[in-house]
């Protein structure tokens, strides 16, 4: 991520961390303790004690048969100075070692496509950052992003790919190789091959049911550049068919509320970037994000209606959090208005750490609050972290946890 070290040097970050949710302790597993460390790649597919991704941030990540995958974003790679990565690494918690999977060592490189629908070893995703990816029957899914495809930088990408780890494969499933493309929606509901997103960055996606869920992000509409988006769009990876569930297909939509906690059809979020997602069975979460101001609203998406409720969270932008009691849940607790955080599930919760925005002070900054939410009962708590901003590590002794421990 983007934040801070233990020397207070405030830059891009490749320590990794593990929150116990029993001892409620963190504990640093690898990485620096400083900013912009470099990048130690080993041998290819290889584990090792010594290996460690380059410092970074807005890059993506998913965890998939009990280990964490992580792809890209912008960083150094081996030698200073920042830029676009399409590296591909694997981290197993049960030897507390990584390895480089795939990609290269460098910075700002054309993708290399191949033929649409065939994994070859040569194949790979042009450097990127703010993409999304997840883990859905045993395979990697990315899509889009802001990078490099076959012929150019900084472009919004709109294209489709998979990773096999077993054969650490590479396949450009669908969306252009070139160029910047609108989104081509078809009917709402009904899943097309001619359909697909729209180029975009910092959307937010999560794998459920066997099928990967996207939405919002900054990029392209239907007809033209549609700004902050709230479209919801399903993948079926069985066909490599897009569907468009919900939302505006013109871009820069307000919102409706409607009224807290009732589910209604008329119901949508503003559209928005950098946003947080979640899911719990048949329902998706949804909190906060940006639309050039912050937001701290939480929403329910329930796969079997098709319709979205505004659970908690203020309805105006820019809000203080309001943290109460160090773990104990009460109905006024909220996260402040935030952006680019990270997030996870654990048994039948949702939690959320850090990210840019708002303290308990009206204040912003960075953050390195961690929070649960519990959809049984509607309430947050504040479990670990500080409600003030930009503070400093304690990383303490590496491997070892403690009380004291906490990522800046």
């Amino acid at each position: 991520g983007f934040g801070f070290g233990v020397a207070g040097g405030y830059g891009q970050l490749n320590d990794l961390w593990e929150f116990d949710m029993n001892t409620n302790n963190w504990r640093w597993l690898t990485g620096i303790n400083a900013t912009d460390g470099l990048g130690i790649y080993g041998t290819l597919q290889t584990y090792s004690s010594t290996n460690t991704p380059s410092s970074r941030r807005t890059f993506t990540g998913a965890i998939g048969n009990g280990t964490l995958y992580v792809f890209g974003g912008f960083g150094n790679s081996q030698s200073p100075g920042g830029g676009q990565l399409n590296d591909l690494w694997e981290y197993d918690p049960t030897i507390n070692q990584w390895r480089w999977l795939k990609g290269q060592t460098n910075i700002n490189n054309i993708g290399v496509y191949g033929n649409v629908g065939v994994a070859s070893a040569s194949s790979l995703p042009g450097s990127r950052e703010q993409t999304v990816i997840n883990y859905i029957n045993g395979s990697l899914y990315l899509f889009g992003g802001r990078g490099y495809n076959s012929i150019a930088g900084n472009v919004y990408e709109s294209d489709l790919w998979s990773f096999d780890p077993a054969t650490y494969n590479w396949t450009w499933l669908k969306g252009p190789s070139g160029k910047e493309y609108n989104g081509e929606y078809g009917t709402q509901g009904v899943a097309s091959a001619t359909n697909k997103p729209g180029g975009r960055v910092a959307a937010a996606s999560i794998g459920t049911n066997d099928k990967f869920y996207l939405f919002g992000g900054n990029g392209l509409a239907s007809t033209a550049y549609g700004g902050n988006l709230n479209d919801l769009w399903e993948l079926n990876p069985l066909s490599n068919n897009w569907t468009w569930l919900k939302g505006s297909k013109d871009g820069g939509y307000y919102g409706t509320y409607g009224t807290i906690g009732v589910p209604l059809s008329s119901n949508l979020p503003p559209g928005r970037q950098s946003l947080m997602l979640w899911n719990i069975g048949n329902k998706i979460y949804m909190f906060g994000g940006t639309n050039f101001d912050y937001f701290n609203d939480l929403w329910e998406y329930d796969l079997t209606t098709n319709n979205w409720t505004w659970l908690k969270g203020s309805n105006i932008v820019n809000q203080s959090g309001v943290y109460g009691i160090k773990g104990v849940s009460a109905a006024t607790n909220t996260p402040g208005a935030r952006w680019l955080s990270s997030t996870f599930t654990y048994n039948n919760k949702i939690y959320l750490f850090g990210g840019d925005g708002y303290n308990s002070g009206s204040t912003r900054g960075q953050l390195n609050d961690l929070w649960e939410y519990d959809p049984a009962t509607n309430d947050w708590t504040w479990l670990s972290g500080d409600d003030a901003i930009n503070s400093l590590g304690i990383h303490g002794t590496i491997a070892v946890p403690s009380a004291t421990n906490i990522p800046g």
